[in-house]
Parts: structure tokens; C-alpha cells; sequence
């Protein structure tokens, strides 16, 4: 749960943000502009937002407690901290809101990314709104909770009887730092048809978990190399803390970066060469 000390760094930020940003009035960027009003901004209805609800009622009315293993800063093997947390808690203090679902699943629908990775599968409520926007051929997603993990595998396999498109997810229960260190070869997560270089690639990324400004910043280097020319990385919480906002001014000045959007709750980095380096400060 976020401290109070966070929570106030935060809401200083977000006023901040309030007087600086701009919606799609003012970006001069056709990018960027479309990317603003035909998704961040699409006020559409779609079917699947239905299941997004009931997936999400579901755990709201759930009277399941799981163990959960903090494996934020500062945990060592042997040393983690555990706590008996219940899922309606887990769903109201850190699953991601109705709100970030429906933009997520807009984001996957617009840029219809075949090969997605998610570092921070929780309850699973970003990685199925992802899943049901981009039916993507592979859709990894890690959570180092063994507990959590478990119980949001069940929940995927019971969901994906309804819904085929979650078949391509892959749930692994590993901690961010030593599964980007093991995971270096991914040739066999790449389809030779769509294959962007030799080395195998994601379209989209979220990093959604561990908010800790110095392992953002060792997550981004890792994952840089799993990045093309036209891949999304989204990192969730850029405010959360001094040491987040810190670790985002600095990725974006990061000259792989071409176009960054800073949306207050997330942050999208864009690494397209031939645009022009800008930075963006847009309500959503």
C-alpha cells in the first residue's frame, strides 16, 4: 500500500501535471495526434469491456486470501517479507482501475501487438485487457508472488474458457531482475515471418510492478535490447515516488527514445528513429 509520504509526493505531481498538460489540442505531432484521438481519447463501447467487468466483479467479490511475497525493494531470497492479504484488498489497493483496463485494451486494439511482455501480472486485470484488445500471438507475463501467481493462473484458465484470445498467455513466476538475467535467448519467442531483426523482439512492454526508481532504471537497459523500431514500452506509476519521476526524466533523455508521452499514471516511450525527439505531457 502506497505511504502516506508517496501518496502526498503524488498529488503534488498530478497538480503539476494539471497545469502543463495538453489533450490533443496543441500536439503537432500526426503521431501522436491520432495516437491521442482515436485511442487515448475513443469513448466507444466495446463487447469485451462486458468480460473485462465481470472478470473484475468476480475478484471484488471474492472471499480468497492469498500469502503474498513482497519481492519489492529491498527483499532477499530467504528474506522476503509475507502477509495474508485478501483479494478484494489486493483488487482495491493495487490491481489496475476500471479506467487503466479500458486503456490498456484500446492500446493493444490500436497497435495490435503480436508479441507482448508484462513484468507485474497481479491479478491479471492489465494482462486480460491487453490480451482481449491485441489477440496477440504470445502474451508473457511475470509475477514473483508464487501464491499470487497460482491464483491468477486458475483465474486465466477459467476465463479462457469463454474467451479463446487468453490462451496466449503465459504466466511465470519469477522475480523482474532474475528472469531478464536468465531470459536472454528468446529466438524461440520469435516468428520468423514478422521477425524485425536477429535478435528476438517484443511490440509492446509493460512494466507494471516494483516501483523503485534505480531497478527501473536496470529494467530498462534489459529490456532495451527486446525492443524494435516500432516497439511500445509503457511503465506504470511514473509518480510514485521522487525516485520514479527521477528514473523517467532520465529514460526519456535515453537516445534510443524517440517520442515519450508522460500520461501522469504511465509513461509510453516510443523508439522510431526517423521521428523527431519529443516529449509530451498529455491528459488521459
Amino acid at each position: 500500500m502506497i505511504s502516506f509520504s508517496a501518496a502526498y509526493y503524488s498529488l503534488k505531481q498530478y497538480l503539476k501535471f494539471l497545469a502543463r498538460s495538453k489533450n490533443q489540442h496543441g500536439v503537432h505531432s500526426p503521431f501522436v495526434y491520432d495516437l491521442v484521438t482515436q485511442c487515448f481519447y475513443d469513448s466507444a463501447y466495446y463487447h469485451d469491456y462486458d468480460w473485462l467487468s465481470k472478470f473484475r466483479r468476480e475478484l471484488a467479490q471474492s472471499k480468497a486470501i492469498i500469502k503474498v511475497t513482497d519481492l519489492g525493494s529491498g527483499s532477499r531470497v530467504g528474506q522476503l517479507k509475507k502477509s495474508s492479504k485478501k483479494v478484494q484488498s489486493m483488487l482495491h489497493h493495487a490491481g489496475a482501475s476500471k479506467k487503466r483496463q479500458g486503456l490498456l485494451y484500446r492500446l493493444g486494439a490500436y497497435f495490435k501487438p503480436a508479441q507482448i511482455l508484462e513484468l507485474g501480472t497481479h491479478l491479471g486485470m492489465g494482462t486480460t485487457a491487453l490480451c482481449l484488445g491485441a489477440k496477440p500471438k504470445r502474451l508473457i507475463t511475470v509475477e514473483g508472488c508464487p501464491e499470487t501467481a497460482q491464483y491468477t493462473q486458475n483465474n486465466f484458465v477459467r476465463w479462457g474458457s469463454n474467451n479463446p484470445e487468453l490462451s496466449a498467455i503465459e504466466l511465470i513466476n519469477n522475480n523482474f531482475e532474475d528472469f531478464l538475467n536468465v531470459f536472454q535467448d528468446l529466438q524461440d519467442f520469435q516468428d520468423s515471418k514478422t521477425a524485425h531483426s536477429a535478435q528476438a523482439t517484443f511490440d509492446l512492454i509493460y512494466l507494471d510492478g516494483h516501483h523503485d526508481g534505480p531497478a527501473t532504471l536496470r529494467y530498462f537497459e534489459s529490456l532495451k535490447k527486446y525492443t524494435h523500431e516500432k516497439t511500445i514500452l509503457i511503465i506504470d506509476d511514473i509518480y510514485w515516488s521522487k525516485g520514479m519521476s527521477a528514473a523517467w526524466q532520465q529514460i526519456i533523455k535515453d537516445p534510443k527514445v524517440s517520442v515519450s508521452i508522460d500520461s501522469f499514471f504511465c509513461g509510453f516511450l516510443f523508439f522510431h528513429p526517423t521521428q523527431a525527439k519529443e516529449n509530451f505531457v498529455i491528459r488521459v
